[in-house]
């Protein structure tokens, strides 16, 4: 389903707005900003989030950076270089 809502500006409640007119999905794949975490909680309290891995990457990146120089820093970009291969199946999901 597609829907829209006009809003002056990005926030938790222009989100709730918009959320509201639609039925509540068994997972949202978001990018994780407290502003639609909030809407989603309150609109879909059974609704599951998934962070979207692209997103995750992109913050580890701007951390990290490339080329971390401790051994905590390239071991957590090891981690995050694993989200980039995703899921091929039901069980790698673990969706049970």
């Amino acid at each position: 389903m597609v829907d829209w809502h006009w809003a002056g500006w990005e926030s938790s409640n222009t989100r709730e707005e918009l959320l509201k007119q639609l039925p509540a999905p068994t997972v949202v794949v978001c990018d994780g900003q407290k502003g639609i975490l909030g809407a989603i909680g309150r609109c879909w309290p059974e609704t599951y989030i998934q962070r979207c891995h692209f997103h995750v990457w992109q913050n580890v990146r701007s951390k990290l950076s490339l080329h971390p120089t401790t051994q905590a820093g390239i071991e957590l970009l090891q981690l995050a270089k694993q989200l980039l291969k995703g899921i091929a199946s039901k069980e790698e999901a673990n969706l049970d």
